[in-house]
């Protein structure tokens, strides 16, 4: 696929990490040119030592995002998400657990 060119509003790696968020900034030093970014995949990435896979993962969502739609297109972290009692699958213990423990007091 083709490497889109720079943007004012993300002219450099650094700059772009530093967009999406989610603390990816510390692996600006890992890409030296913008054109070497846009053309690693994942295992490259991973032996480039871009780790854990969630951050791997969220980059090359982004840089895929920013790809397709050629530079046109807003750069915003977008935050993780939050688990409420447990999760799904372990919502109804925690939330018995916690009336139990009510009950008690």
């Amino acid at each position: 696929p083709p490497i889109p060119a720079t943007t004012a509003r993300s002219p450099d790696v650094p700059t772009f990490l530093k967009q999406i968020g989610r603390n990816t900034i510390q692996h600006a030093p890992k890409f030296e040119t913008w054109e070497q970014f846009f053309s690693l995949t994942s295992k490259q990435l991973r032996n480039l030592g871009v780790e854990p896979p969630r951050d791997r993962r969220y980059i090359l969502h982004w840089r895929e995002r920013y790809r397709v739609l050629n530079g046109d297109v807003v750069l915003k972290e977008h935050k993780r998400g939050v688990k409420v009692d447990g999760g799904e699958r372990r919502r109804a213990s925690v939330l018995a657990k916690r009336r139990a423990e009510e009950r008690k007091e």
